[in-house]
């Protein structure tokens, strides 16, 4: 109850402060800005009725030089959960590093970053923000083949021949800065990915290689991206497989292949109004995993910062088939 007291008066401050703009957050000063997002979710399939308070994030981010910036994004996850069917409430406040790094551009062709920052992949891993996406689930693609986040450094930037290709080289060889708070676990891990921007289109291929913080064993991942928006339409779609070994006994060494992938399509009906349908799938051959899903999804925006979404899930597995509904707010 504490922390969310803490962050009610922290949101309530920034909305009612002077010369604030919804979703830019609060200038303190020329070196401190202030800001956050929430969302919340409500979930019902067959097997699962539920509500939740499902995160909230406060940002601090600013200059520090003409070429040194920084951000910190402290983030609680599920904050609060309210499962209707059993008819228990469950909390977890505690606040945890999703971001914090310091970014300095030394020119147009070359940057560094360093801590703890979203890998550099694709479209869909480039934004953990709830309330800037079009949908309130993400593929399976996002969250089963890498790391979403890396501890590490990045270099970036264009390429010096070509303005048009962008490249980003990571590497990580530590902890992450706040153990359990990642999809995968990891501190060795190291990749790169080259983007093409067309008038309307790009085109990205990336490939890295990480290790589990404890299985002594390397996963190779390598995937494609492809984005495409004009006028009111915009489609997306990223592929991904990686090889990885794990086993006992007789598949002691084994090599196993995982792929995923999605497509999505989205259209601007009118002002702050949008369909969104998207298909994906993902297998594992190791377990014998293989999941199909088709959304149909509504997104309604009243201002660019708040979100209110709709959608449903039509899964291979009709146990897991769900409707989703969320609302959540940038500010």
């Amino acid at each position: 109850m504490k922390h969310f007291i803490i962050i009610f008066v922290a949101i309530s401050t920034l909305i009612y402060a002077e010369d604030y703009s919804i979703g830019h957050g609060l200038q303190i000063n020329q070196n401190l800005n202030i800001g956050g997002y929430f969302s919340t979710q409500y979930e019902k399939s067959d097997i699962l009725e539920q509500y939740m308070f499902d995160d909230i994030a406060l940002l601090a981010y600013g200059g520090l030089s003409d070429k040194l910036s920084y951000l910190i994004e402290m983030e609680a996850k599920h904050f609060a959960v309210r499962d209707i069917k059993n008819s228990n409430t469950s909390y977890n406040t505690k606040f945890h590093i999703e971001r914090a790094y310091l970014d300095y551009k030394y020119s147009e062709h070359l940057s560094f970053k360093v801590g703890k920052f979203i890998t550099p992949i694709g479209e869909w891993n480039l934004n953990q923000i709830n309330v800037l996406r079009d949908t309130t689930s993400s593929p399976l693609y996002g969250e089963e083949i890498f790391p979403k986040f890396t501890t590490g450094m990045m270099l970036y930037g264009h390429l010096w021949f070509d303005d048009t290709l962008k490249y980003s080289l990571f590497l990580q060889k530590s902890k992450d800065f706040d153990k359990n708070y990642n999809n995968i676990e990891t501190d060795n891990y190291y990749g790169m990915q080259i983007k093409k921007h067309f008038d309307d289109i790009v085109v990205g291929l990336n490939i890295g290689q990480f290790e589990y913080e404890d299985i002594d064993e390397m996963t190779l991942y390598y995937g494609a991206s492809f984005r495409y928006e004009k006028d009111d339409i915009q489609i997306l779609s990223e592929y991904s497989m990686s090889k990885y070994e794990y086993g006992f006994g007789t598949d002691k060494g084994k090599v196993h292949d995982k792929y995923a992938y999605y497509i999505q399509g989205r259209y601007r009906l009118n002002r702050g109004h949008y369909l969104i349908g998207r298909y994906e799938g993902l297998e594992d051959k190791n377990i014998a995993r293989k999941e199909n899903i088709s959304i149909i999804g509504y997104n309604y925006r009243p201002i660019y910062p708040i979100s209110i979404k709709g959608e449903y899930q039509f899964n291979s597995d009709d146990t897991k088939s769900k409707f989703m509904l969320s609302v959540s707010m940038l500010f």
